[in-house]
C-alpha cells in the first residue's frame, strides 16, 4: 500500500503537516479543495498549497476514507496519547 508514496533520502515516507484547508462546490458539479500545508524539514515556516477538483462520488469516497482511518487510530491510540 505505501510503495507509491514519496520517500527521503533515507527512505522515509515524505510527509508535511496539514495546517488548513478550504473545500466547496465548484459549477454546481464537483467539489474543489485547497490544502494547506508546512514544510519540509529544512524549511519548516514555509506554507505550501496543494488545489485539486473532484467529483462529487471522489469527494464521498475521500471524506469516508478519512473518517474511516481517523476512527481506527483512534480506536488504537494509547491511553495518555494526544489526540
Amino acid at each position: 500500500m505505501l510503495d507509491n508514496w514519496m520517500k527521503d533520502a533515507e527512505g522515509n515516507i515524505s510527509i508535511l503537516p496539514l495546517v488548513g484547508w478550504e473545500i466547496g462546490p465548484a459549477m454546481g458539479m464537483a467539489v474543489i479543495a485547497r490544502l494547506e500545508f508546512r514544510g519540509p524539514a529544512d524549511a519548516p515556516d514555509k506554507l505550501s498549497a496543494a488545489q485539486t477538483i473532484l467529483t462529487p462520488i471522489q469527494a464521498i469516497e475521500l471524506g469516508q476514507a478519512l473518517l474511516r482511518n481517523a476512527e481506527r487510530v483512534l480506536a488504537e491510540k494509547p491511553e495518555g496519547a494526544p489526540s
